[in-house]
């Protein structure tokens, strides 16, 4: 904007256009249902596998969404916290903290959504119980004026920001260390080697496991100390014992503390042996949180922070195979019912976005 001049026409200016290339992922699920479980079944399972089905494909794009929003950059921790690793279990959610990101937004300028003129906050179970059941600004407020929310557990519009529960976001919990001993179902195990081509220097390992059913991040370990490695040299990684989960490991550069994925989704009680360092261009490795601490992230997100891209007639379309003999099935005895959608969301304005991490007195609800 320029001061104008009577009678002058003041400079143009051009609007900047930036390409932002998403690759769409395709994503889909099937359920098989037997004439005999039609049959010998009393509750609709027809029905019921339909609302799973329903339920399946929302959770994975909130899955999805959520991966995309955890690469924001701007993050706010409770009380005097400052890193993922420093949380304790008392550093729950909290008004000041909800007021702390709203400001923080405003002061980027993070446009709101309208008519209210909020903005956008997901948090999760953890979060909401913290505000409900500890919060006294929150409580103090809501007993005078607005009762509904402590008898139904709403939250909704709290400090300039509308809040929505998630019940399928990241949830990590910080796993004891590797180290020489035997591996148990959350520690890994390694074995100095002379295997490979690592240098003679200090490497640090990390290992973090991946829900079998979800594919999120769950189990992340503390990162070793200096392991030191003689050429020409190796690390065996043998992957903790439980197989509810599938294991990353991270390794450094010689002499460095920056850890890179150099293994993905290996077996339970697999052995993985490094034998080269990683290039360091390599994913980078999850921060950890502190041994036996959970950390639940959520979102607080200005309008036209993010967007979602859908390919024309690939939105979420559903499926119901019809009943009766086919090619295929010529005795009838299957149906199958399914859905499937093709999308990809995408971070357009960083400055707009705040994500919050904070631990809970909740433990993670997360497969043994």
């Amino acid at each position: 904007v320029t001061q104008l001049v009577e009678g002058v026409t003041p400079a143009t200016n051009s609007l900047a256009l930036t390409n932002i290339d998403v690759t769409v992922e395709q994503w889909g699920i099937v359920v098989t249902l037997t004439d005999v479980l039609e049959l010998t079944v009393k509750h609709p399972m027809l029905n019921i596998a339909s609302d799973r089905v329903a339920l399946a494909m929302k959770e994975s794009a909130e899955r999805e969404d959520a991966t995309v929003l955890m690469a924001s950059t701007n993050v706010t921790y409770p009380n005097t916290v400052t890193t993922r690793a420093t949380l304790a279990a008392t550093d729950i959610f909290n008004t000041a903290l909800a007021i702390t990101m709203n400001a923080k937004l405003e002061m980027r300028g993070a446009p709101k959504y309208m008519p209210d003129g909020q903005y956008m906050g997901l948090f999760q179970p953890p979060h909401k119980a913290a505000v409900l059941g500890s919060d006294a600004t929150f409580q103090q407020a809501s007993n005078f004026s607005r009762v509904a929310k402590l008898e139904y557990g709403y939250v909704g519009p709290w400090m300039g920001i509308d809040w929505v529960l998630g019940n399928f976001l990241p949830v990590f919990v910080g796993v004891a260390v590797p180290d020489t001993a035997a591996i148990s179902a959350t520690k890994a195990k390694y074995t100095i080697g002379t295997s490979g081509t690592m240098a003679t220097a200090n490497f640090q390992i990390k290992v973090v496991a991946r829900e079998t059913t979800t594919d999120y991040e769950r189990r992340i370990s503390q990162q070793t100390g200096n392991i030191a490695v003689v050429s020409p040299g190796s690390l065996a990684v043998q992957m903790p014992s439980s197989t509810s989960y599938v294991y990353d490991v991270y390794c450094t550069l010689a002499r460095a503390t920056t850890a890179y994925i150099v293994a993905s989704r290996q077996a339970a009680s697999s052995t993985f042996t490094i034998t080269a360092a990683p290039a360091g261009t390599e994913a980078v490795a999850p921060a950890s949180p502190a041994n036996g601490v959970n950390v639940y992230p959520g979102f607080v997100v200005g309008n036209g922070a993010f967007g979602t891209c859908v390919l024309n007639g690939m939105a979420l379309q559903t499926f119901i195979t019809p009943k009766g003999p086919s090619d295929s099935d010529p005795l009838a005895q299957r149906r199958k019912v399914g859905a499937k959608f093709m999308r990809k969301s995408f971070i357009l304005d960083n400055d707009w976005i705040e994500r919050f991490e904070t631990s809970s007195s909740l433990a993670a609800q997360i497969p043994a």
